[in-house]
C-alpha cells in the first residue's frame, strides 16, 4: 500500500476529537462514560438477511408485533424470523451463512463480537460454518437441548416440540449436545436423535431433502465464485459486488466499485430507515447488493460517477448502521421546511462519529484507520459529497421506515451550500412504525404457544430486551440517540418482571460437570457405540419416532426438488414447534480447524436425481436399549475383549517358544 490515503487516516481520528469538543449539542459527540472507555461498546457484527424465498416474517426485539421481513436488515439479539410454509430465509454472519427452512422458527439469543447463540424453535435450521476463531463460540438451542459447533463444518438441526425431539445431522465438522444432564458428540456424517428424556441415539447421516438440496445448491453458487480481492471475506455482501458492479484502481483512492444504477442514482436514497437498537438510526437499502457499501467503506464522484471505496481490508471489518452526515441549522429549515430530514453519504477521509453510545477505542475501529501514514493533519469541515448527494425527506416518511425515493424534497442549491451539518444521526425520535415498519399486520408468524417455549441454553443469555413501550418516553428525551446504559438498566428494573423462556441443559458449575453420554466427549474420533442402535431393537415407537411422516412435520424424503435447488411448490407441511433465543457458547477450539468442506465435492452430498437416496425417507435412529440391556451387552462386550487378549497373549508366547 501506499503513502497515500485511501479511505481514513488518522487525522480522522483527530477531527473527531475536533468534533466532540462541540459538546452534548452535537448529536455525534460520545458522553464522558465513553471517553473514559466505561460505555459498553455495539456489537462489531450483525447477521444481514440475504434472502427472502416465500413468505418470511420478522420481529423486532423489544414488541410484540410480526411483520414482512425486509432484505438487507441487520438482525441482532432479541430478534426472530418465521419462514413460512414452501419459505426460505438465510443470514449472513461473516463468512458464515444461516439457513432457516419452511415453517422453520428462530431467533438470536445473543450476537456480539465473540458468540453466535440462536434458538430453533420449530422447523429445520442449516449452518454452514465457515471460520470459528479462537474463543468464539456457535450455539444453537432447542426445547430438548443445546448444540454447541466445535468447528468450521455443515451442521442441520431439526426440532419438533409437538413430538419432544431434536435431531442433529453433522455433514462435516463436529458438534456437542447438551441435554438431560449430560453432553454427547455427533461426529461428521452422523445424526443424533435426542428427546426430553432418555439416551441420545447416533446412526449415520440422513439422506438429503429438499432443503439440504437447497442449501447444497447455495454452497455451490458461493464455491464457484473468486475470492474477494479489495474486501475481506468476512463482510457481509462481498458475494453481490462482483455481479452488480465492476472494480477500478484510481490514483487517488486505490480500488473502487462501481455499481450498475439507474440515472440520477445516490447512494442512502433508495431504501427507507429503520431504528435498530444499540445503533439508532440505520439504513435499510433496496438493492440486492445493497449492504456491504452502506455499511462499511465511503462513497465519493469519480469519472462522472458514484463509486464505494471499501478502504483497507480488515479481518474482521465493524459494522456502521450508516455512514453519513445530517444537515440542518437554522437557515436549512427556513428554506427547507420545519420537520425536513436531509443527509449525504461521507466520502474518504472523513471521519464517522457515532451518535449511540461507544468507547474512543470504538471510533478508531469503525473508522478504519490506516497504517502507512506519513502526514498527519486535521481534515477541514468541507465535505466533500455535500453539493452533489444530499437526499431530504419530510420528517413522516423518515420516521415511519416509509421508500424515501418516493417522497423526496427538492432542496434549492444555495440552501444546499449552506446547509450545517449537524452530526450522523438527526435530532428525531424514533415511533413505534421506525421499529415494525408499515407491513404489519395479517403475514405468518409461529402461535403464541411456540414463542413461549422454554429452550436448553449451555450459556446464559443476555438481560431481555426492554419493551420499546418502556424506551419511548427515554428515547423522545434524547431524540436521534439510544437509551444509554445505565437508564437502560433502570427501565429494565422497573419492567414487569417475566417468565424466562431459557433453562440451562446442564447441572451448574458447582454442581460438577455434566453427565458424559457415550463413553465421554471426544471431540474427534468414532461416535462411542454406546449410542449406536441396537441391531436385533424392535422398530421405533411411531409416536415418538416420525419415521413415516417427515420430522417436525417437514415433507416427506420422497419430494423431489426442481431444478436448481429451488423448494418444491407442493411440498408437504410442517407442524408447529418452539422458538425462542439462544445465548453466549463459551467452548473453544482444541484443534486446529480444517478447510470447510464444500458438499460439491462429497459423493454423499451429491444433489440426487431421481436417484434411490432421494426416495428413501428420512431415517431416525432406533430407541436405545434399556439401561440393564446395554450394561449386560458391555459387561459381554469386555468379557470378548479379555477373552481376545489372552488369546493374542498366548499365541505370542508360543511363537516364543519356537
Amino acid at each position: 500500500m501506499t503513502t497515500k490515503i485511501r479511505l481514513f487516516s488518522i487525522a480522522a481520528t483527530l477531527t473527531a476529537a475536533a468534533l466532540w469538543a462541540q459538546g452534548p449539542g452535537y448529536p455525534g459527540a460520545p458522553d464522558n462514560s465513553a471517553n473514559t472507555g466505561n460505555a459498553v461498546d455495539p456489537p462489531s457484527r450483525v447477521a444481514r438477511l440475504d434472502l427472502i424465498q416465500g413468505q418470511v416474517s420478522f420481529q423486532p426485539a423489544g414488541v410484540q408485533d410480526w411483520t414482512a421481513a425486509t432484505m438487507n436488515y441487520p438482525m441482532t439479539t432479541g430478534d426472530h424470523l418465521y419462514a413460512d410454509d414452501n419459505s426460505y430465509a438465510e443470514l449472513e454472519v461473516g463468512s458464515s451463512a444461516i439457513r432457516v427452512g419452511p415453517r422453520g422458527g428462530m431467533g438470536v439469543v445473543n450476537l456480539d463480537d465473540h458468540t453466535v447463540q440462536l434458538r430453533l424453535d420449530q422447523g429445520a435450521m442449516i449452518v454452514r460454518l465457515k471460520s470459528l476463531a479462537e474463543g468464539e463460540s456457535y450455539e444453537i438451542d432447542t426445547t430438548q437441548g443445546a448444540i454447541t459447533l466445535l468447528r468450521p463444518g455443515e451442521y442441520r438441526i431439526d426440532t419438533d416440540p409437538d413430538r419432544n425431539a431434536t435431531m442433529v445431522t453433522v455433514r462435516s465438522g463436529d458438534a456437542e449436545v447438551t441435554a438431560n444432564g449430560g453432553a454427547f458428540p455427533v461426529h461428521p456424517r452422523s445424526t443424533a436423535y435426542f428427546t426430553g428424556d432418555g439416551q441420545p441415539q447416533v446412526q449415520s447421516e440422513n439422506p438429503a431433502d429438499d432443503f439440504d438440496r437447497f442449501s447444497m445448491d447455495r454452497d455451490q453458487q458461493e464455491d464457484r465464485m473468486p475470492p474477494p480481492r479489495y474486501v475481506s471475506r468476512d463482510m457481509p455482501g462481498w458475494q453481490d459486488l462482483d455481479r452488480n458492479g465492476t472494480w477500478t484502481e484510481t490514483p487517488e483512492y486505490g480500488a473502487v466499485w462501481r455499481p450498475q444504477v439507474v440515472a440520477g442514482w445516490a447512494p442512502y436514497r433508495y431504501g427507507h430507515w429503520a431504528w435498530i437498537e444499540p445503533w439508532g438510526w440505520t439504513w435499510i437499502d433496496d438493492a440486492p447488493w445493497g449492504f456491504a457499501p452502506f455499511h462499511y467503506g465511503r462513497w465519493v464522484t469519480v469519472g462522472g460517477g458514484w463509486a464505494w471505496v471499501p478502504g483497507p481490508v480488515a479481518p474482521r471489518p465493524v459494522y456502521a448502521p450508516a455512514l453519513v452526515a445530517f444537515v440542518g441549522g437554522p437557515g436549512f429549515h427556513v428554506g427547507v421546511g420545519i420537520g425536513s430530514v436531509a443527509w449525504f453519504p461521507l466520502g474518504p477521509r472523513e471521519p464517522f462519529v457515532p451518535a449511540y453510545h461507544v468507547s474512543t477505542v470504538y471510533v478508531n475501529r469503525v473508522n478504519v484507520t490506516t497504517v502507512n501514514v506519513t502526514n498527519v493533519t486535521v481534515v477541514n469541515r468541507t465535505y466533500v459529497n455535500q453539493r452533489v448527494g444530499v437526499t431530504a425527506v419530510n420528517q413522516t416518511t423518515f420516521t415511519s421506515a416509509q421508500p424515501v425515493n418516493r417522497s423526496l424534497v427538492v432542496i434549492p442549491h444555495e440552501q444546499i451550500v449552506r446547509a450545517q451539518v449537524v452530526g450522523t444521526a438527526p435530532s428525531v425520535a424514533p415511533q413505534r412504525a421506525s421499529i415494525v415498519g408499515m407491513r404489519v399486520g395479517n403475514v405468518p408468524h409461529p402461535p403464541a404457544a411456540v414463542m413461549n417455549r422454554q429452550v436448553y441454553v449451555r450459556n446464559a443469555p443476555p438481560p431481555a430486551p426492554v419493551p420499546f413501550a418502556a424506551r419511548q418516553q427515554a428515547l423522545q428525551a434524547n431524540p436521534g440517540r439510544p437509551v444509554d446504559p445505565q437508564t437502560m438498566h433502570q427501565l429494565r428494573q422497573e419492567s414487569p418482571a417475566r417468565q424466562s423462556n431459557y433453562r440451562p441443559a446442564a447441572p451448574p458449575s458447582n454442581q460438577g460437570s455434566p453427565q458424559r453420554f457415550g463413553g465421554g466427549n471426544q471431540r474427534g474420533g468414532n461416535p462411542s457405540m454406546s449410542n449406536q442402535p441396537a441391531s436385533n431393537q424392535p422398530a421405533a415407537n411411531q409416536q415418538n419416532n416420525p419415521r413415516n411422516a417427515g420430522f417436525g412435520g417437514y415433507p416427506n424424503r420422497n419430494q423431489s426438488a426442481p431444478a436448481g435447488g429451488q423448494p418444491n411448490p407442493g411440498a408437504g407441511q410442517q407442524s408447529a414447534g418452539s422458538s425462542s433465543q439462544t445465548n453466549r457458547a463459551n467452548s473453544q477450539n482444541t484443534s486446529e480447524p480444517p478447510a470447510p468442506v464444500s458438499r460439491r465435492n462429497r459423493e454423499t452430498n451429491t444433489p440426487p436425481n431421481n436417484t434411490q437416496e432421494a426416495q428413501q425417507p428420512r431415517r431416525h435412529p432406533q430407541p436405545q436399549a434399556q439401561p440393564q440391556e446395554h450394561q449386560q451387552r458391555q459387561q459381554q462386550h469386555e468379557q470378548q475383549s479379555e477373552s481376545r487378549d489372552n488369546k493374542k497373549k498366548d499365541n505370542k508366547r508360543d511363537d516364543q517358544k519356537q
